[in-house]
């Protein structure tokens, strides 16, 4: 029941910050650390074995190093990156690509829906030159959550 709470308790956390991310156009560097070092004590706690935590680790680095890249030339925000990042280290390296590849679609979705926004209201609305990342994250780790490491464990 414990490890449930939890799990709901770090989905909450997520779409708080996405949400965040959304309305101030920035992840604040403390929330996410919070989320990464709340990590381990976690995952030792409901014992996760060693291979799941340390993947889950090195997929999360791998997910910020290619993030880090899609940042300089100006793909993603450094918030993206970051939360990225983080919901990938929750996820588990088994679910990083199904993880990224809904975030993107849902992205792809969101986009298609504001571009036929603007066209049909293009002297009304307000151009808009980026698209948060982290609300397709948010609904892609919803979505994917009961397939995690976390409840294989429970």
């Amino acid at each position: 029941m414990a490890l449930v709470a939890a799990s709901c308790l770090c989905l909450a956390a997520i779409l708080h910050w996405a949400l965040n991310d959304l309305q101030l156009r920035k992840v604040l560097n403390g929330t996410m650390l919070v989320l990464a070092i709340g990590y381990l004590p976690l995952a030792l706690t409901v014992n996760l074995c060693w291979t799941a935590i340390a993947s889950s680790i090195v997929a999360a680095a791998l997910v910020f190093v290619i993030g880090f890249a899609a940042f300089i030339t100006g793909w993603l925000s450094a918030g993206d990156v970051k939360l990225a990042s983080v919901t990938t280290l929750w996820a588990g390296a088994a679910l990083v690509v199904p993880l990224l590849v809904l975030a993107t679609l849902f992205g792809g979705l969101v986009s298609l829906m504001l571009v036929i926004l603007r066209c049909r209201h293009s002297a009304e609305s307000p151009v808009i030159d980026d698209i948060a990342f982290s609300p397709g994250l948010v609904v892609s780790a919803v979505a994917l959550s009961s397939g995690s490491q976390w409840f294989a464990t429970s």
